[in-house]
């Protein structure tokens, strides 16, 4: 399995789990320009997890600076049914 960051082109399958994590079955998903995986502002984090081409998991985190510091935070975090262990 390969995490990494995720990208345009991962656009169309990242908002299909993002579908399954946020809206109940039936309803439309979110908009794919709500989920800005191209343009990552903020310091967002959006990486994908990629088995035999797919996309099966994602996570969506953020990095905060404190001057000193620097926290990571997880807003998201979710695995496709079928790959869960």
């Amino acid at each position: 399995m390969e995490i990494r960051n995720a990208t345009e082109l991962d656009k169309e399958e990242f908002s299909q789990l993002y579908q399954k994590l946020y809206s109940p079955e039936g309803t439309k998903p979110p908009p794919q320009d709500s989920l800005p995986i191209e343009n990552p502002a903020f310091f967002n984090l959006p990486m994908v997890a990629v088995e035999q081409d797919t996309i099966v998991g994602f996570i969506w985190g953020y990095v905060v600076d404190f001057g000193l510091k620097r926290y990571g935070y997880v807003e998201d975090l979710y695995v496709d049914e079928g790959w869960r262990t």
